[in-house]
């Protein structure tokens, strides 16, 4: 009698690669130099570099620039605000989703020219040429945002001159800085796109 052979099914191994998406994040920072315009000895102060938090109604604005949507402009304004006595003592929750500064007093038209592409990794400017990181410079004069200042946000999109319009780019609460006409702040904010 011959035995047949009866052969046992090999089970197929499946491997499923998955692809790294790459991802795209905006990082920030922002740095203030005060200057004392009363001829104290310590005339200018600048401060570190601190981060910038970026709303996420930045994203919307990021969607309509690259449709080309009609009404939608570039940065155009930055906003200040007094923000609340309470965060003196204690640091206040910043939501992400938040559209508007807490109690904007002063906005100020930057112009485009105030908005120049840098290298990401020297930090010099490129002359024009587009790269991924904008420094933007404002600077507030000694008759600019007089009063008590906690807060500050870039706008663009369908933002104006009137306060509390447009899409909010990043929020920033800092201490309190109580400005009058002895004092110019020259506020350096810095926006980086990063594919990883």
């Amino acid at each position: 009698m011959t035995e047949e052979k009866v052969e046992t099914p090999v089970e197929e191994t499946k491997t499923t690669v998955r692809s790294k998406k790459p991802t795209v994040e905006v990082h920030g920072e922002w740095q203030d130099t005060i200057r004392y315009k009363d001829g104290r000895p310590d005339e200018v102060r600048k401060g570190p570099i601190k981060p910038n938090q970026i709303q996420n109604s930045f994203s919307d604005l990021l969607a309509a620039w690259c449709r080309g949507e009609v009404g939608y402009d570039r940065i155009a304004y930055m906003g200040i605000g007094h923000g609340l006595v309470s965060w003196d003592s204690a640091t206040p929750p910043q939501p992400y989703s938040e559209t508007t500064l807490e109690d904007e007093y002063f906005r100020k038209a930057i112009p485009q020219a105030d908005i120049v592409y840098v290298d990401p990794v020297t930090g010099v400017p490129t002359g024009g040429v587009p790269s991924s990181k904008i420094e933007i410079t404002v600077t507030l004069g000694t008759s600019e945002a007089n009063g008590t200042m906690r807060e500050f946000g870039l706008f663009g999109g369908t933002a104006t001159a009137t306060f509390d319009t447009g899409e909010m780019v990043n929020w920033v609460i800092h201490d309190r800085i109580d400005k009058d006409t002895s004092l110019e702040i020259e506020r350096i904010v810095r926006i980086e796109f990063v594919t990883r």
